[in-house]
C-alpha cells in the first residue's frame, strides 16, 4: 500500500500505527513535524531509527 504522507500511513496501516505508537515521544513529535514524506512503513522505520540514534548520542 502506498500512501501520500505519514498521517495517511498511520490511519491506514495497523502495523505502522503500532510501531509509531511504541516510539519515544520526541521521535513521534519529530516525525509528525518533518517535512519529508513518509509514505511506507520502511521509511517510517528508517527515519525513526535515525532519530533514535541521534537522540542517544
Amino acid at each position: 500500500m502506498h500512501t501520500k504522507n505519514l498521517t495517511q500511513l498511520l490511519d491506514n496501516d495497523n502495523e505502522a500505527r503500532s510501531y509509531f505508537d511504541a516510539l519515544p515521544e520526541f521521535v513521534r513529535e519529530t516525525l509528525m513535524q518533518s517535512k519529508g514524506d513518509i509514505s511506507e512503513i520502511s521509511e517510517l522505520k528508517s527515519c525513526a531509527q535515525n532519530l533514535c540514534g541521534k537522540g542517544s548520542k
